[in-house]
């Protein structure tokens, strides 16, 4: 016998909390997903294990918030409204699931227009809403959704719920990267790295984003590896890099040792002594509150140590240069041998974790025996 209940939906922080007889359905960007998961629960048995993939995985999800799983929780429920809730299937019984529906997912998903949140305040309240950023979905934010899923499904077959985890051997798609996706990147001149730590000195949190500005730049470290650093991966003359907040722990195969040249070492050295190493959770650089992830001490996976709001201008950077470039600004003076030595384009692959050569490629241009490279060395000299 279906239920009987309505559901209550109320908005929170911009988001509608949808329940039906006091259970947790999730939260929603728009009231139609909260009423649409709560049109779900409504055909459920009472009494019965809730088996559609849209109850289940919001239960799921609450079970691991709970147990303090998720690095990034905003960042999995993200994902999990926007990618995998959409699923032709997310209202079938898990069980009704096959292998193609989810290959027919993963094709339709990669051909998606990528989503950003635009969130304002509507008669004094925050709202919420995703709008069209203007491409496709990343091939990275495709392999999230396909590990959710799968995950997901796996508790599932643990528990009894499914016969078999239909994304096991699904595969992600080949996609082509646009050109102005490949071609837009820059990287910092020495004089501009000289005046942003000049500036950071004046700074009232001065040893903080000289450490992190200096992973940034002299270990070419991703965001999301950045602040999921923990002291423990701080070696004697390396790091060991074995966390992304966009993954998680790392797979083995993608565990990498990184270099710490003297700058580097210098910087994290004076943040160790000025509190960095007495902070929560063990993280070199912890949350401190303020809308981040103070559950995990974990700063938010778009966080840029206020190089957009801040640094950047007072380096007298233009607004396309983001925080990324600083990992570009790394990869370009190993290759220039500004630092001391000119790496080849194979060691500078290792050293940033590119999975191939092709992505390291874009500095090739700068290497000291590069054909542009002696044209400039040659009008120089006239």
């Amino acid at each position: 016998m279906a239920r009987e209940a309505t559901g209550t939906i109320k908005w929170q922080r911009g988001k509608c909390v949808a329940r039906l007889r006091g259970e947790y359905l999730g939260s929603w960007a728009s009231e139609q997903e909260a009423r649409d998961a709560i049109k779900a629960a409504q055909a459920l048995s009472d009494g019965k294990e809730p088996d559609v993939l849209r109850i289940y995985a919001n239960a799921w999800m609450d079970a691991r918030e709970l147990a303090g799983d998720i690095r990034d929780i905003q960042g999995e429920r993200s994902v999990l409204r926007c990618h995998i809730l959409t699923a032709k299937f997310a209202d079938w019984p898990m069980r009704r699931v096959r292998p193609v529906d989810v290959d027919d997912w993963i094709t339709k998903l990669s051909q998606t227009e990528a989503l950003r949140t635009d969130r304002r305040k509507v008669d004094g309240v925050w709202v919420c809403k995703n709008i069209p950023a203007g491409r496709l979905i990343s091939k990275d934010t495709l392999k999230h959704a396909r590990r959710l899923m799968g995950d997901i499904f796996a508790d599932a077959l643990r528990r009894g719920k499914v016969a078999l985890n239909p994304v096991r051997d699904s595969r992600i798609p080949k996609m082509a990267r646009p050109r102005e996706e490949e071609d837009e990147w820059t990287f910092l001149q020495p004089s501009e790295i000289r005046t942003l730590f000049a500036k950071i000195e004046k700074a009232k949190r001065a040893d903080f984003y000289r450490a992190a500005y200096a992973v940034a730049i002299y270990g070419g470290l991703r965001q999301g590896e950045i602040w999921g650093l923990r002291w423990k991966d701080i070696k004697d003359n390396h790091i060991n890099v074995r966390f992304d907040l966009a993954l998680a722990v790392k797979a083995e195969s993608s565990h990498r040792p990184v270099p710490m040249l003297p700058p580097l070492r210098a910087a994290l050295d004076a943040w160790r002594r000025h509190g960095g190493a007495t902070k929560a959770h063990g993280l070199v650089f912890p949350a401190d509150g303020g809308g981040k992830h103070t559950k995990t001490g974990h700063h938010s996976r778009g966080y840029d140590a206020n190089w957009a709001t801040q640094w950047r201008a007072k380096v007298g950077c233009p607004k396309h240069v983001r925080f990324h470039d600083l990992r570009h600004t790394c990869g370009s003076h190993l290759v220039m041998g500004t630092w001391g030595m000119a790496l080849s384009l194979l060691e500078v692959r290792d050293w940033l974790g590119h999975a191939d050569i092709q992505t390291t490629q874009r500095y090739a241009h700068l290497a000291p025996g590069s054909l542009q490279a002696r044209v400039r060395e040659m009008e120089d000299r006239r």
